[in-house]
């Protein structure tokens, strides 16, 4: 399994590392990832073909740094509930996620449909155990303590995949805009 996901900057990348932590010693709750990263996902698939990068490359040069923002704690109904935190569906974002699926698609070996342009729901996961369903009451109690209402910065994308023992190692990041060039910063 491949993807292209915008690791979170810190602090919220830290905060999701600490949730991640908070969630398992308070209800058991263990990421599925042997080195989980937090993040949210643009598009997945089995692999993606020789060539992708220049592709992507070459699409993030017109992309200026947007700004992400989360909002409620929620929920995916599946056989194994998934706890999230939802990303607002903004303009920019729906723009640059259409953007990347139409660019990209073809590069994609077998892509998830759920991160189709009709289908996504942007998230950053914090459960994916089945055990979610039972506690799911406590742990929205829990959560809502806390301040996850969040204002962040994207300004890149990165390839992203899995090894057999499940351990999430980043192939390469991709800075949008002029960032990419050597010696050249991306205007904010």
């Amino acid at each position: 399994m491949r993807a292209l996901v915008t690791i979170l900057p810190e602090p919220y990348f830290q905060t999701i590392m600490s949730l991640w932590g908070d969630l398992e010693e308070r209800f058991g709750f263990r990421h599925m990832y042997t080195t989980p990263m937090p993040h949210f996902t643009w598009q997945l698939g089995d692999d993606y073909k020789t060539g992708y990068a220049a592709v992507l490359e070459e699409t993030l040069q017109s992309v200026s740094p947007f700004v992400v923002q989360t909002d409620i704690i929620t929920w995916f109904s599946a056989d194994r509930p998934i706890v999230y935190l939802r990303v607002v569906e903004s303009e920019e974002l729906l723009s640059f996620h259409r953007l990347l699926w139409e660019k990209l698609i073809p590069w994609c070996d077998n892509p998830s449909m759920l991160y189709s342009i009709e289908n996504w729901v942007p998230h950053i996961t914090l459960s994916m155990d089945e055990r979610s369903w039972l506690k799911l009451p406590q742990v929205r109690r829990f959560l809502a303590t806390k301040d996850l209402r969040w204002e962040m910065k994207a300004d890149s994308v990165s390839m992203v995949y899995l090894t057999a023992d499940t351990k999430a190692i980043v192939e390469k990041q991709f800075p949008f805009g002029s960032a990419s060039k050597p010696g050249t910063l991306a205007a904010d």
